[in-house]
């Protein structure tokens, strides 16, 4: 003898489409996850490079100072 259960088919829809939406949901955080830290890491390569080029400018203005002073000591004592 053969049991066979009776299922209502809606309820058996109605899961599937839950479970369906929370699986599109868990996707749906995961790239609202990848957009924040892409935004993220975009902000830092920003910071890095304003800060590389404020190093840039640094390093160019000191080497300017150092060249000015050596030119101004080579006119001293060429004269």
């Amino acid at each position: 003898m053969e049991i066979y259960r009776v299922v209502d088919a809606r309820e058996t829809v109605g899961e599937l489409i839950e479970a369906d939406m929370s699986s599109n949901q868990k996707k749906l955080r995961g790239i609202m996850k990848l957009e924040f830290f892409e935004t993220e890491i975009e902000e830092e390569i920003k910071f890095l490079r304003i800060r590389n080029s404020l190093t840039e400018f640094r390093s160019r203005k000191k080497h300017n100072r150092v060249c000015s002073k050596r030119n101004r000591v080579k006119k001293k004592f060429s004269n």
